[in-house]
């Protein structure tokens, strides 16, 4: 049986993204529906889906002639993006190291060693994910 149409959006959604942030699509690549649809193996209208959502998150922007593009951000942008980031993420660990089990803690301090371990950059990126994810959910804020 087929999947449903939203559920095959949201799996290219999902796979589009991934490669965004894996670097498989770099800032400034254009994005042809055709070409994401043969990539993954996945039909043009469930990725026309992904591709429109990805745009309203801004990771891709509309490139004038070249139809769809991944966003490139100048400096302004990033340093905004990584000043919210540094507020939000001390708050977030203030309730973790409130809230969090031992267990949890452990974790945190196993993921933060193999972190610093971590030889390929790829493999650093995945655990810092792995990390951060793992922060916001021992902090118990929903």
């Amino acid at each position: 049986m087929d999947k449903p149409q939203t559920t095959l959006a949201r799996d290219a959604y999902r796979a589009i993204k991934s490669a965004i942030r894996d670097g498989i699509y770099r800032p400034g690549d254009r994005l042809r529906e055709e070409e994401v649809a043969e990539r993954f193996g996945i039909s043009r209208t469930p990725v026309r889906e992904a591709l429109a959502r990805l745009q309203d998150k801004g990771l891709l922007e509309a490139a004038p002639g070249r139809g769809l593009a991944i966003t490139v951000l100048d400096m302004q942008r990033i340093f905004e993006i990584y000043a919210l980031r540094l507020e939000l993420e001390g708050i977030v660990a203030r309730f973790a190291a409130q809230h969090a089990t031992d267990v949890e803690i452990e974790n945190l301090v196993q993921l933060n060693r193999a972190f610093g371990a971590a030889g390929a950059p790829a493999d650093a990126a995945r655990l810092n994910r792995v990390f951060h994810a793992r922060l916001y959910d021992a902090a118990r804020n929903r």
